[in-house]
């Protein structure tokens, strides 16, 4: 985290908020602040570490790769399938909360009740938000970002996309999100004469802000929500430890 906030990719007093606000419990800020350094009992450690006998150190759930917390909170391919995508839907639904409130959007009235529609649209079909769904005729491979806005006043489309990735590679995945939706970007220009954004939101999965996020955020017109987001993605993280640990 240090390294990359001297490489001006990090905001370090943003990505330590959830330890000096008091956002969470003593027992889990302990538990994540364990998770950050390594002090987790994975099998990883066990065997090199400990030198634990008969322990391979491999992934109890994909049984492929060495059991770490890096590999637990955000490479493993079979807690992807469904875990992974509990924690990143948390995170997309306080945004997509936020832009029904601005767009005057029916929703829930708090946001952790709020269930993103596929599609969510203003009565006067104005605005519409798309969630989780297919650009359809586009004929590009990454057809289907977790969120587009169409504004039809300002004859523009914003692509958003989220990601918790690890901490170190925050940055990195910014600028794959920009880069992955370039040509559906490019498709929409052209099939419907609209202007287009990219706008990834990237938080670590055990805390890290990115130096753009309150950036990103700003450009989606909704208010800085990098705490609730944060939140999300630490409590997220810590329940898939808990889990896979516990088996």
């Amino acid at each position: 985290m240090e390294k990359l906030a001297d490489e001006g990719d990090v905001d370090l007093d943003r990505s330590w908020q959830w330890l000096k606000g008091g956002f969470l419990t003593k027992a889990s800020e302990g538990y994540i602040m364990a998770a950050q350094e390594q002090a987790l009992q994975t099998r990883w450690r066990k065997s090199t570490i400990e030198g634990v006998e008969d322990e391979n150190g491999l992934c109890r759930i994909c049984g492929k790769w060495f059991e770490t917390v890096k590999h637990v909170v955000s490479g493993c391919s079979e807690l992807a399938k469904k875990q992974y995508r509990i924690r990143h839907d948390k995170v997309g639904s306080r945004i997509h909360w936020e832009l029904c409130r601005k767009f005057g959007i029916e929703c829930a009235s708090k946001w952790y009740d709020h269930v993103p529609s596929r599609v969510s649209k203003t009565k006067d079909g104005l605005y519409e938000l798309f969630w989780d769904r297919k650009i359809v005729g586009c004929g590009v491979e990454f057809n289907k970002p977790d969120l587009v806005i169409v504004d039809q006043v300002n004859k523009k489309w914003t692509i958003v996309d989220f990601c918790i990735p690890w901490d170190g590679n925050v940055k990195a995945r910014e600028d794959e999100k920009k880069e992955k939706y370039s040509p559906l970007a490019e498709k929409i220009r052209s099939i419907y004469k609209v202007k287009t954004e990219t706008i990834p939101i990237v938080i670590g999965a055990l805390g890290t802000v990115p130096k753009r996020l309150p950036g990103f955020l700003h450009d989606l017109g909704v208010p800085d929500v990098i705490g609730c987001i944060q939140t999300c993605a630490l409590l997220g993280s810590q329940r898939i430890l808990k889990n896979t640990l516990s088996i």
